[in-house]
């Protein structure tokens, strides 16, 4: 219950903010999917 108010929050500040914390989501996003293909070229380069 407390999670759903702290991003209820963060989503009214968002509404006030929106460039910065877009940015930041972008960011996050873009850092975990090169994350997460990296793991799979990892794993790709371990099979051969």
């Amino acid at each position: 219950m407390r999670v759903l108010l702290f991003f209820f929050t963060v989503y009214r500040k968002s509404t006030i903010i929106p460039l910065s914390i877009r940015l930041c989501l972008r960011m996050l996003i873009l850092d975990s999917l090169g994350l997460i293909r990296s793991l799979c070229f990892y794993h790709n380069y371990n099979l051969f």
